[in-house]
């Protein structure tokens, strides 16, 4: 073997070497708790649909029948044409239901020109009655524990346990916030994120909860 084979050699074999002397790197716990208050927000009861682009310019989606109860033709709708950007404002132009009764086909029509050939697949949600305002909170501050939904409110009065539990019945979820329909009332203070680092001490980070 030359000179130079063998020096390359023991420089790799030294590099080989320590790979995995090091233990690896244990991932990081839950992040710590980050506390703030429950607010009001506007939450839009609505049904998915999905349904095809017509030459006129309406499109034609499927509701089922339970799901159509609130639907009125006037009712607002949100269209995401396939591949033709953010959700277009549209509004129901015609209701029929289907002769089996399980599904009801609404016209809904955009507020302004959409672009897309006939045929093309959308998706969409209708709106199955007024918006209203509720007391929110994140999603990422809800959770399951032991059967129950719950969010952790601070409780320094308590020593040894900063956070309690509380049950709380949740409604709407959208935009990344959950719709509180009993147990927490505007202003109230809750962990809005990493609250799992502490119902789960050993709970690691993937990231988010």
């Amino acid at each position: 073997m030359r000179a130079a084979d063998a020096v390359r050699l023991a420089v790799l074999a030294a590099a080989l070497s320590g790979c995995g002397s090091r233990p690896p790197a244990a991932p990081p716990l839950a992040d710590p708790p980050v506390v703030g208050t429950v607010s009001l927000r506007r939450f839009q009861p609505r049904v998915p649909a999905q349904g095809l682009a017509l030459g006129d310019g309406d499109f034609e989606v499927a509701l089922g029948a339970d799901d159509a109860r609130g639907v009125r033709i006037g009712s607002r709708a949100w269209l995401r044409p396939e591949a033709a950007g953010p959700a277009v404002a549209a509004r129901v132009a015609r209701l029929v239901g289907s002769a089996g009764g399980g599904l009801v086909l609404a016209w809904i029509r955009p507020a302004g020109p959409v672009g897309v050939p006939a045929g093309s697949f959308a998706v969409a949600s209708v709106a199955t009655g007024p918006a209203r305002t509720s007391p929110a909170v994140p999603t990422a501050a809800v959770y399951l524990l032991d059967g129950r939904t719950v969010v952790l409110e601070p409780s320094p009065a308590r020593e040894g346990l900063p956070y309690v539990p509380v049950a709380v019945r949740v409604g709407l979820r959208q935009g990344g916030w959950a719709e509180v329909l009993s147990g927490l009332a505007p202003g109230a203070r809750v962990v809005t994120r990493g609250g799992i680092g502490f119902l789960y001490p050993d709970f690691k980070s993937q990231g988010s909860d």
